[in-house]
């Protein structure tokens, strides 16, 4: 009968295994943060227009500056609200987004991004201006799709220790052209977060991202079935969604967009395991590099935890190896709503009154760390 139990824990721990990764719409960062979020422009200030997105309270916020992509010879689908699907939706989370609105192709030299950067810095001083009050000086990441993100690069060449982070959408560093222009960003010490379309050679994009070889930390995910038309809401023929569709496209890209700023910018603990956590990924990941997180230093110990049932109706029972434990259990946006100190091997939860959804379970003693994931039906 003991051989029979072990057994069944056994094929247990490799069915959850097979069965590890979730669908992209169960993602906690699919839908909306705490934060609501109110926009605003800037029209007159410099030659191209700026689109802003930040919460409505005031607090000091780590700042994202985006690029667009750009529009074709006599194009105009993409526009300076082609990507609120992931910038408005940032801010929710609690962050300052500026887009800089130019979709303008031309030399990867980041003239823009740059004049954008000395602006910022300006306001930043001002105290007549919100920025004085919303923007945390010392968390600024820059990034962008396509030829924005090239042009994002370029602002590292010239004022690396001024940029704590890059975010490259379907997009790397220039590699010049005739041996002058290229972007060198060997020497960059700050963070990167690379997300690539499997549909749109992301060998290219990986190689852009393995030349930082100096960075802090540096995170790339490959998507499956993601195409470049996918990092933006705009329909063109030749820069398709890919066969991911939508929906899966929007909900992946937000799952490591907002999970990686909040993991390395917003020192989030449940995003940190979120993003590295192979269990918390899309089943659209097909490439996952990570040396970025919080829990770098944490030991993680996926197979020693058993949840049943799975999902849930009523009761949640937990099993451990652990002589003595604490537990937390976390709604998918990272709030607890339950806790309780000095458990013994086993217990047994009334989640009934619960909401539906995913939950996240962290057991932990003085070494080390578990965590899994149910439902609650």
């Amino acid at each position: 009968m003991k051989n029979f139990f072990l057994l069944s824990i056994f094929i247990l721990c490799i069915y959850t295994t097979l069965k590890a990764q979730i669908s992209p719409i169960e993602s906690p960062y699919y839908g909306q943060g705490n934060y609501t979020v109110v926009s605003d422009s800037d029209m007159t200030s410099l030659s191209c227009p700026l689109l802003f997105y930040r919460p409505s309270t005031v607090g000091q916020y780590p700042v994202f500056m985006f690029q667009l992509g750009a529009n074709g010879l006599g194009s105009s689908v993409i526009n300076r609200h082609t990507y609120d699907l992931f910038m408005k939706h940032l801010a929710s989370y609690g962050f300052v987004v500026i887009v800089i609105d130019d979709s303008q192709a031309g030399f990867p030299t980041g003239t823009t991004f740059k004049a954008v950067h000395t602006w910022y810095k300006t306001k930043c001083n001002d105290n007549n201006h919100w920025l004085s009050t919303y923007a945390d000086i010392n968390k600024f990441i820059v990034g962008g799709h396509s030829n924005g993100g090239v042009n994002a690069s370029a602002i590292l060449v010239d004022r690396p220790s001024e940029i704590n982070g890059i975010i490259f959408f379907d997009s790397y560093p220039s590699p010049g052209a005739f041996g002058f222009g290229a972007h060198d960003v060997s020497n960059y010490s700050g963070k990167v977060l690379s997300l690539a379309a499997n549909e749109n050679v992301p060998e290219t994009y990986k190689g852009g991202y393995l030349q930082f070889t100096s960075a802090a930390c540096k995170t790339f995910v490959n998507i499956e079935g993601l195409d470049h038309g996918g990092f933006g809401d705009y329909i063109l023929e030749s820069q398709p969604v890919g066969p991911i569709g939508r929906e899966n496209a929007t909900a992946t890209i937000r799952h490591f967009f907002v999970s990686w700023l909040l993991s390395e910018f917003s020192e989030n603990s449940i995003a940190s395991l979120n993003l590295s956590s192979s269990s918390m990924h899309p089943t659209t990941t097909k490439e996952f590099m990570n040396d970025c997180g919080q829990t770098n230093s944490i030991s993680i110990i996926d197979n020693s935890l058993k949840l049943y049932p799975n999902p849930i109706i009523d009761d949640l029972n937990i099993e451990t190896c652990f002589n003595k434990f604490d537990i937390e259990i976390l709604n998918s946006v990272g709030q607890v709503v339950y806790n309780k100190s000095d458990i013994h091997e086993k217990i047994n939860i009334d989640f009934s009154s619960f909401h539906q959804g995913l939950y996240i379970v962290r057991i932990s003693n003085s070494i080390n760390i578990i965590t899994s994931k149910f439902i609650k039906n």
